[in-house]
């Protein structure tokens, strides 16, 4: 049965590998939901974080142009890091905003 949210923090990440399966950052709450087994209320509550990978990608150059090509997949490599960096410094200043309106302040001022 889907259940709604009562809380929902997620936002999505747009510098992954896939953008298109709808990665995101955050926290989401379910509805408050009735437990049959616990004979309790409950709430379904999930987080979605960012994980370090690689991708390697390879070609043959000429002996004459692999000094070039190196230069040129450098310089890819650091605008990738720079992209990843600002929207990973964006999602950190979010989900710390997040956290104060959760009541977590104490917390955060011990994490940061």
């Amino acid at each position: 049965m889907e259940r709604g949210y009562q809380y929902d923090s997620r936002k999505p990440l747009v510098t992954c590998e896939f953008p298109e399966l709808g990665r995101q950052v955050g926290v989401c709450a379910s509805t408050p939901f009735f437990h049959v087994g616990r004979q309790a209320q409950y709430v379904d509550l999930f987080y979605e974080r960012v994980t370090v990978n690689t991708a390697t990608f390879g070609n043959p150059y000429p002996e004459t142009e692999w000094k070039t090509q190196a230069l040129d997949m450098t310089k890819t490599i650091i605008k990738n890091l720079d992209n990843v960096i600002e929207e990973l410094t964006r999602h950190r200043e979010r989900m710390i905003a997040e956290a104060h309106k959760l009541g977590y302040k104490k917390l955060l001022k011990a994490v940061l």
